[in-house]
Parts: C-alpha cells; structure tokens; sequence
C-alpha cells in the first residue's frame, strides 16, 4: 500500500455507485489484511454502509458529523483523524493509526455536504456567528454583516430559535478555505484517504470561464466536483491524486418482452461507470465535459460493472494502490 501523502476523490449524483464502492474497497482491504476502515459521514450515503453489514461487523466504523454543533473547530480535527472514544471525548490518532498499522482506509464522505455544514445556522456554524455579530478575518470593502434578530411571535417553546444569520460572499471563502486545508490535512493518515462530492456546473475557469450575475456561467462549461465554489469545480482535482467520477450508461437497443401485456419495452438497467478522465456524458445527451484524471499509470478510460462500484477494485489493482500484505 502507498505511504505517499495523497487523497483520492469519488464525486457523482447520488445512487451512482460511491458508497457501494467504497464498501466494497473497504470488505476486500479487511479480507486482505485484517485493517479497518474510518468513515466520517454527513449524508444519507451512510445507509448504504449499514445495509452492507459492513458496520454491524466493526469493519467499518463510523461517526456522524452532519448535527455536530462547532463545524470549523470539529472539521479540523476530523481532517487530523481525531475520533470520539465511547464517552463521546475526541481523541487524537495514534502513531500506528496513523501509520496504516490498524485502519486501511478513511473516508470522508462527503465534501459538498461539509461545506454546507460549516456556512450553516448550526451552533459555530457561520451562520450562526453572523447572525451573534462575530466576524471572519477581514471585511471587504462595502460587504456588510446580514444578521436578524428580530422579536417575534413564535410558537411556544422557540424562542431561542429567532436570531438567524446569512453568510456573504466572504464567509463563503472562509469555508472553502476551511475544507481545502482539511483535505491537505488529511492527507498524514499515510494509508488510502478518499473524498467523496457531488457534482456541480460550473465555468471551465482554465479556459477563461466565469460565472456573472445571479450565478449565470459565462464561456465554457464543464462538470465538476461541488466542493468548495463554481469558480474552483474545475481546477480542485489538483488537490488530489486520481478525482474519479462515477456515471452510468444506458445499454444501446436492449429491449425485451413484457410479461404482461406482450409488448416489447426498453430494458432500463444501466452500466455503471467509474471514468478516470475527463469525458462527455456517455449517452451522448449533451457536450458538457465532466471533469476526471488520475496521476497513475495503467488505467483504463473508465472501469464498467453492472452493479453499482463493483468496477473499483479491478481501477485500484490496475493502478498498483492493492499490492497488500497479508496480515499475520
């Protein structure tokens, strides 16, 4: 297993294959060396981990993050692998953690949800210091604080839920300052770290793209990670070793008989796909290019199963990631 400090990201719609694939790396690292896998979770993509009875297992552990109140300070300690011990205290990693001796594997899934959670009205979100007053670094010039604490007639019991904040653009960029150093910073772990997003349209920022009023994209448009802004979609693959995006394609005339009423109906079970460079949409609806790459050699355009992330292993054992030594 790499030693190297790097991160890999998955991004995709929901239902396309990122969580399964990550449970099915996860089972064949344990079956492989007996080491665990570390998901930190923030959507509904972890129901996918539990169904697979890979948690029930203690194969991978897991620890929700999404209503955790303080999302800066919690987030950086995620990005340290910090975990809560049974009594709920946030511990720091040992050095055999951190040196692949236990865990094979962390996940944090997913980028566009923490994003979210950090400009958030949650208690230390950034909505919630805006609408206290509390400031991030400097102002620009002109942008002012949106906070509303207005008196209010609410329903009994809430009236500790009437002062809201909404973050301005720079509170935006605090975020997106916040979770890049998390993904570096994730990146001490030095066995296999993987990110996952969704995916977003943006400008093609490396051929003069850009987005003008109300959000409208201008020049070139491109497919890519919804991690931190638009602007960014199309150059955050830096950040990582292999950005792969997960997709699927309907099969070309493939119809079938329909019990019921003898008429011939379109079969609709899509070929899943894990793309590890950028492309087009594999149906051919449109032109848009999704963003992908890999920095490995040996990979293949993309890796096709008919179940969702079954094609993941064949990508990593072809990229030379599980050359795995068998535990004792």
């Amino acid at each position: 297993m790499t030693t190297q400090p790097t991160s890999d990201l998955f991004y995709g719609h929901s239902h396309k294959g990122k969580s399964k694939a990550l449970c099915v790396l996860a089972e064949h690292l344990y079956e492989k060396t007996g080491k665990k896998t570390r998901l930190y979770s923030g959507d509904a993509g972890v129901e996918t981990y539990y169904t697979s009875g890979l948690i029930d297992k203690g194969i991978v552990e897991v620890v929700h993050f999404g209503s955790i109140a303080h999302p800066l300070t919690v987030l950086r300690g995620m990005s340290a692998h910090f975990w809560p011990n049974t009594a709920g205290k946030w511990e720091s990693p040992t050095e055999d953690f951190l040196d692949a001796q236990s865990h094979a594997l962390v996940i944090y899934e997913g980028a566009t949800v923490i994003k979210h959670w950090l400009l958030s009205g949650i208690e230390g979100g950034i909505a919630d210091k805006v609408a206290h007053g509390e400031t991030l670094g400097v102002r620009l010039a002109g942008e002012k604080l949106i906070s509303i604490d207005k008196k209010e007639r609410v329903p009994s019991g809430l009236k500790d839920f009437t002062t809201h904040g909404h973050p301005a653009g720079l509170h935006h960029m605090a975020a997106h300052s916040a979770v890049r150093d998390a993904i570096r910073r994730s990146q001490g772990f030095r066995g296999m770290v993987i990110w996952t997003a969704h995916p977003t349209e943006a400008p093609d920022t490396t051929e003069g793209g850009t987005t003008g009023d109300h959000g409208k994209i201008q020049g070139k448009r491109i497919v890519g990670p919804d991690i931190t802004s638009k602007a960014a979609a199309s150059t955050i693959t830096r950040d990582f070793a292999s950005t792969l995006h997960f997709d699927t394609a309907m099969p070309v005339n493939m119809r079938t008989k329909d019990a019921t009423t003898g008429q011939s109906i379109a079969v609709l079970e899509p070929e899943f796909r894990i793309y590890t460079r950028s492309h087009y949409d594999p149906d051919g609806k449109d032109m848009t290019e999704y963003r992908a790459g890999t920095r490995a050699e040996g990979a293949k355009l993309y890796y096709t199963s008919s179940a969702p992330g079954d094609g993941i292993i064949d990508y990593y054992r072809d990229v030379g990631k599980l050359d795995l030594h068998q535990t004792d």
